[in-house]
C-alpha cells in the first residue's frame, strides 16, 4: 500500500540565498579583481605597530632571556659512565667508550697521524639521518682493561670531537 500525500511541504536549503550577490551574474561579471591587487600594508604581529616586524619588536626585547636555573652534574656524559673506561688510544689517555650498538670504531683525526691511515674508506649512516658519510680508516693501537687492541676505526673530522674514543663491535 503506497502513502499518499496530501500536504507537500517545501524544505527551504538554509546556506542557499537568492539574493546573495555571489549567485547573480551581475557579480560574477564585476571587475572585482582590484581588491587582489591592493597590497596590505604590513605590521608587527606582537604589538600591531607599523613601524616594525615581530623580530624587532620592542616589547619582545623588555623580556631578556636569563638563565634561572641550571642542572650540573660531575660528569657531562653522566648516563655513559657504566659504560665508559679510561684507556690509551695511540698513545693518548682517553675516555673509551664501548658502544655494543655501533658496528665500527669512530676516533677524531686529532689523535691519528698521516702515517696510520689505511687508504680505505667506509661510508657510515647515523640513526638519525639519512644521510650517509665516507670516512677514511686509520689503524688504531688501544690499551685498556679489556687488554692490547690493533684494530681500526672510522676517522671524524676535529668539530665533530666528543673527547672520547667509540669502540663498536
Amino acid at each position: 500500500m503506497k502513502k499518499k500525500w496530501n500536504n507537500p511541504t517545501v524544505i527551504p536549503r538554509k546556506n542557499v540565498s537568492m539574493n546573495n550577490p555571489g549567485n547573480t551574474r551581475e557579480h560574477k561579471n564585476r571587475n572585482n579583481h582590484q581588491d587582489f591587487e591592493t597590497r596590505r600594508r604590513l605590521q608587527c604581529f606582537e604589538c600591531g605597530s607599523y613601524d616594525h616586524f615581530r623580530p624587532q619588536c620592542p616589547k619582545l626585547k623588555k623580556y631578556s632571556s636569563e638563565t634561572i636555573n641550571r642542572l650540573k652534574s660531575n660528569s657531562e656524559h653522566a648516563s655513559l659512565d657504566p659504560y665508559t673506561t679510561r684507556g690509551k688510544v695511540n698513545g693518548f689517555e682517553m675516555p673509551i667508550l664501548r658502544d655494543t650498538g655501533a658496528s665500527i670504531d669512530i676516533i677524531c683525526e686529532k689523535f691519528i697521524t698521516p702515517n696510520i691511515f689505511t687508504g680505505e674508506n667506509v661510508w657510515v649512516q647515523h640513526i638519525l639521518d639519512e644521510h650517509m658519510t665516507c670516512l677514511p680508516l686509520a689503524e688504531v693501537e688501544i690499551d685498556c682493561e679489556w687488554g692490547h687492541i690493533i684494530t681500526k676505526a672510522a676517522v671524524v673530522r676535529k668539530q665533530l670531537d666528543q673527547g672520547r674514543y667509540i669502540l663498536g663491535n
